[in-house]
């Protein structure tokens, strides 16, 4: 099983004034869909990692997109665009 990769150590811009993880998003309805079709492509997702770790997040969606599911290409891009989203937001 990976680590978690070194960008999900706790910095002020990570954590809410109270020492707390900040998501990276709250799509839970969304990151529920994406395991279960990454799942049924034999691809395992953990949801609470695609909330926090943007590194591991970032490459379960590069390989959902380079899956041959066109439904799951689209929800790739569909959270990539969410991320991407939040990325501008932090800065």
């Amino acid at each position: 099983m990976l680590a978690m990769s070194d960008a999900f150590k706790l910095t002020p811009e990570t954590a809410d004034t109270t020492g707390r993880p900040v998501p990276l998003i709250e799509d839970l309805k969304t990151l529920g869909r994406f395991r279960a079709k990454m799942t049924a492509q034999a691809q395992s997702v953990n949801v609470a990692r695609m909330m926090f770790d943007r590194p591991y997040a970032f490459d379960r969606i590069a390989l959902a997109h380079s899956s041959s599911d066109t439904s799951l290409q689209r929800l790739a891009l569909q959270l990539f665009a969410q991320y991407s989203k939040a990325d501008g937001a932090q800065h």
